[in-house]
């Protein structure tokens, strides 16, 4: 876990900020005091600014499936704004209803549930353009709601009510609780996922409501010394962890014959915890208190890294994944957003493997070319060698020179194309001429101008680059993810 940047005070104002993961993992939108919704990329840079039409604090932002629309939502103003990313352009969504407190993009991208403080919910239609009410009224705001791969929508409200209503409104069912619900979501088994509605009962205990055995209703109550139900995830084959105010993590089952016994109990903080975060993509989970970020690794339950934020003792406060699981980020209620990079154990294992010249690469995602090098030096002739002993290794032998027709772009592409040879940097040394600068210059590797899906990437490295050289030379950058694609120099795509 690598610190990758941080977005500080300056862009959000002091106090609480709200940020979300654009669904690619390349941008993420933040927000805070200041007003102004900012767009980051993964390294950080500003990409563009929304200067919202009202004068409230924005108080939810999030992205809908695709990535295409972001909804903001703000204080005491009855405009979502609809920001495009393609275009960047903003479009307003009037709602009639002066105060929305709660929103939430449905699964399949084009339903948006907004949620008022008079206890209506409004689901508007951007395919359509339409906005309907809910039939099922509530006496108090909505504070909390999740929809699930059906379209199905559970939200609820101070009055201490659930209510369970289809894409169109109509309502499935209504259900009375006893205490404020604090959040809900919706979980289950593998062969009925989204069938469980869990709400978290003013932070005491989870009540689990059956959409298709709604006569036995559920609650889950935990030791007091654990404190307050802060969060808590589904994942797995029904399974939840939940994370407690004194720094416990716990782990539950749904499942009837394993109801009543914790699966796994854990103190991952001594003061307070904060947040937990679970990423399914590589099966680990954030949590963050006091004034550090932990993650563990769900496959043994173990502590893999930490790290210390010194000047934020007690006002760490939420934590968010991009999808791909490869960036963390956690928020500070003194208005700063601190984003780490999350290597997996494949990228350590590879990394081991690797001559310690090689050339290396990764990135997250569709993401430019970063992280760390190693510089390989290789003789022209020797590379030549090996790449004619190979040949010779599969085909009759020929006098013909052994380089691929196409000159030096053809070389550097059956290098990309065939790192199946040796797996990573060695199959690109087996049939290409690796950078092989005599002048011993260390140039670094040009950065692609284009987007990287991962995978071995080769730069060709003219004499440009290399001064001293005394022909053209190649530099081979293995990346960790699929597919390849071959860059100049200059760093276009060739």
């Amino acid at each position: 876990m690598e610190l990758n940047f941080v977005v500080d005070a300056r862009h959000h104002g002091k106090g609480k900020i709200v940020y979300a993961w654009h669904p690619s993992g390349q941008f993420v939108a933040t927000t805070g005091t200041s007003r102004v919704v900012h767009i980051f990329n993964c390294n950080g840079q500003v990409v563009d600014q929304i200067v919202l039409p009202s004068a409230s604090i924005c108080t939810a932002l999030q992205w809908d499936r695709y990535g295409d629309v972001l909804a903001i939502l703000q204080a005491s103003s009855q405009i979502v704004v609809l920001w495009q990313m393609k275009t960047r352009e903003m479009r307003h969504l009037d709602t009639n209803y002066k105060d929305l407190t709660f929103m939430r993009w449905a699964p399949s991208g084009d339903l948006l549930a907004l949620g008022t403080a008079k206890g209506a919910l409004l689901i508007y239609n951007q395919k359509t353009g339409k906005k309907k009410e809910a039939s099922g009224r509530h006496k108090k705001r909505i504070v909390c709601g999740d929809w699930n791969e059906d379209d199905t929508l559970a939200y609820a409200s101070e009055d201490r009510q659930i209510t369970i209503c289809r894409a169109d409104g109509e309502t499935i069912d209504q259900v009375k609780v006893k205490c404020r619900p604090q959040s809900v979501s919706f979980g289950g088994k593998q062969n009925a996922q989204g069938s469980i509605v869990s709400v978290n009962m003013e932070g005491r205990t989870i009540l689990l409501y059956n959409l298709l055995e709604k006569d036995n209703a559920l609650e889950l109550a935990f030791q007091a010394r654990y404190g307050n139900i802060v969060s808590y995830r589904w994942f797995g084959d029904g399974y939840i962890m939940a994370g407690f105010s004194s720094g416990f993590v716990v782990v539950i089952s749904t499942h009837m014959h394993e109801i009543g016994r914790e699966q796994y109990c854990a103190k991952f903080h001594d003061d307070q915890l904060r947040d937990i975060a679970h990423c399914p993509v590589t099966n680990r989970v954030a949590c963050c208190g006091d004034k550090c970020v932990k993650l563990i690794d769900m496959d043994d339950w173990k502590e893999i890294s930490a790290h210390v934020l010194e000047k934020e003792a007690s006002t760490l406060d939420s934590l968010a994944w991009a999808d791909d699981g490869k960036i963390l980020s956690v928020s500070s209620r003194s208005g700063c957003l601190y984003t780490f990079v999350i290597r997996s154990g494949n990228d350590d294992q590879l990394a081991g493997r690797l001559n310690p010249h090689s050339v290396v690469c990764t990135s997250a995602g569709c993401m430019e070319l970063r992280m760390w090098l190693w510089w390989l030096y290789e003789s022209p002739r020797a590379a030549r060698a090996a790449h004619a002993q190979r040949r010779r290794a599969v085909q009759p032998p020929t006098t013909t020179d052994p380089r691929p027709p196409g000159g030096e772009r053809a070389s550097a592409t059956a290098c990309a194309r065939d790192g199946r040879a040796g797996g990573g940097a060695g199959g690109a040394a087996a049939h290409g001429r690796v950078l092989a600068p005599r002048c011993g210059t260390r140039r670094p590797a040009s950065r692609a101008a284009g987007h990287v899906r991962g995978g071995v990437v080769a730069f060709v490295c003219s004499r440009t680059a290399c001064p001293g050289a005394g022909r053209d030379h190649y530099a081979a950058v293995c990346g960790f993810l699929r597919g390849f694609c071959v860059c100049a120099a200059d760093g276009d795509v060739g």
